[in-house]
């Protein structure tokens, strides 16, 4: 019986432990994309998780969109200006860079016993029909024979159209 690795998986738009720089007031953190919710929220100065009483989620002032940006606010003037600090949160499927808004990841997954997971039989079929369909011909050096030119016909055929 042959088996494959089982790849799509769906996104969960967690951002973990995002690097993010104190600001000058000492008392503010900015993350890169929107959060979707603040009890998600989770801050660490240098490994440490910090208690979320010392801090409040707040709206923004100087976000781009209203009620979109929020930003980590702390109740006190932060001691150490030299502490690294890192944010997880999570993010809306359209900001979310870890699966580009397609709402699926192309990564290694875990079954509940901590195994790998992996497809087999029918599913096995469709996503080697998936693999050998999207994938452009050429693009994964270790297997070339995997994909198809179709992509490159598409691409340029639409270039020529403009």
């Amino acid at each position: 019986m042959s088996y494959d690795l089982a790849l799509p998986t769906v996104c969960n738009h967690r951002i973990a432990r995002e690097l993010v720089t104190l600001g000058a007031d000492l008392r503010s953190l900015r993350v890169a994309q929107p959060m979707t919710s603040t009890s998600t929220v989770m801050v660490y100065a240098s490994d440490d998780l910090v208690s979320p009483t010392s801090y409040s989620v707040i709206t923004d002032p100087k976000g781009i969109l209203i009620n979109a940006y929020k930003m980590v606010y702390f109740n006190f003037n932060w001691r150490s200006p030299d502490d690294t600090f890192e944010i997880s949160y999570s993010t809306f499927e359209n900001t979310c860079y870890k699966c580009g808004g397609g709402g699926f990841l192309d990564d290694i997954s875990y079954n509940s016993l901590g195994g790998l997971a992996v497809n087999q039989d029918e599913n096995l079929l469709l996503q080697n029909l998936e693999k050998f369909t999207v994938t452009e011909a050429g693009s994964n050096i270790f297997h070339t024979y995997i994909g198809t030119s179709l992509v490159k016909i598409g691409r340029a055929s639409c270039r020529e159209r403009v």
